[in-house]
């Protein structure tokens, strides 16, 4: 089971050393081998600080608060994200032709579910 974690974690941390090759080589599909390396080992340098990190009270509890202190600016980041998105979505032009649409057609439809009586100018069934 180690042997699995350990190809897991090899094989996304060179995988990840790629991408970043790749990004700040300007896109290039084979970025140099001494940029990866460098990637590489500045992950594992990170990995080994927060694992250090964790002090005497275990290196995974000292990971997870790092994580988690790490994250906290993101989630902000996340709010104003959805709450721009709610704003955007409020004023899309789509959103509101089908708003009018549905208004159109809920004034058009009798309180029976007749639209046919109402087009024609005509209230069938009332006297």
């Amino acid at each position: 089971m180690i042997i699995l974690v350990s190809i897991f974690f090899v094989s996304g941390a060179d995988a990840a050393s790629v991408v970043m090759g790749t990004l700040s080589q300007g896109g290039s599909v084979h970025p140099k081998r001494n940029v990866v390396i460098f990637w590489g080992v500045l992950m594992g340098g990170v990995a080994i600080v927060m694992l250090l990190a964790g002090g005497g009270g275990g290196a995974l509890s000292g990971l997870q608060n790092l994580t988690i202190i790490v994250a906290a600016p993101f989630a902000v980041v996340m709010i104003g994200l959805c709450w721009s998105l709610w704003r955007d979505l409020r004023t899309d032009p789509l959103v509101l032709k089908e708003n009018e649409m549905l208004k159109t057609l809920r004034e058009n439809v009798d309180a029976d579910g007749d639209p046919s009586s109402r087009r024609r100018g005509r209230h069938v069934g009332r006297h």
